[in-house]
């Protein structure tokens, strides 16, 4: 009896993305091969506009000010929308942008604050090494029972700040993901290692430059 998807249905995500998807063909975008929810459109010879959606928040980049005008009054014309300006935060991605320098700058502190107080670690002690000095990795002891600790959501936790601005800790966080499956109590004890050390590196941030 329902007209349209509502919110809350188990379709209804499919159904937004191939209307989205559809509107988004219609007007000459193509999706990249890498991912779907990134499209690309050439507007003229080397000049192009960007649209990453993630749900119903879109990210638009463009290399002409028209084209992005052109772009929001033809997606407000068929969807309700509304344009916040440039993008603050992004998927708990702080995002700074200086025009003048031809910066942009990622943070995610407020992120790892996050992450730090989830798993108790908001008053720690930094560390200088995202690893211990001397540290050796060993495999668990196959079948041994897992330790009751909350290894596999701190590990995946951090994984994203790893690929997205903190590569700084991705070996640390690679070495010890390899034992997502059998982790015992000294990988817990190295990621709270890791922990610590980004309690003192907090401020670190990854800036582009044009």
């Amino acid at each position: 009896k329902l007209k349209k998807s509502l919110y809350g249905l188990k379709q209804s995500p499919r159904l937004w993305n191939q209307t989205i998807d559809q509107w988004m063909r219609e007007q000459g975008f193509i999706s990249t091969a890498t991912d779907a929810c990134i499209y690309r459109k050439e507007t003229a010879p080397s000049q192009l506009i960007w649209v990453a959606i993630y749900v119903d928040d879109l990210l638009i980049f463009a290399d002409d000010q028209h084209d992005m005008r052109q772009f929001k009054d033809a997606i407000s014309s068929r969807f309700q929308m509304k344009d916040i300006g440039d993008p603050d935060l992004c998927l708990s991605i702080k995002i700074t942008r200086d025009r003048t320098n031809g910066t942009l700058t990622l943070s995610q502190e407020h992120y790892l604050r996050h992450v730090l107080h989830t798993f108790g670690m908001d008053d720690c002690k930094p560390i200088g090494t995202p690893l211990a000095v001397g540290y050796i990795d060993m495999p668990a002891v196959k079948d041994e029972p897992l330790p009751d600790v909350p290894f596999r959501q701190l590990m995946g936790s951090l994984m994203y700040a790893a690929t997205h601005t903190r590569p700084d800790i991705a070996v640390a966080v690679n070495v010890l993901c390899r034992h997502m499956h059998q982790y015992n109590m000294a990988h817990w004890k190295a990621a709270k290692h890791l922990l610590r050390y980004i309690k003192g590196t907090l401020h670190y941030t990854i800036t582009y430059t044009r």
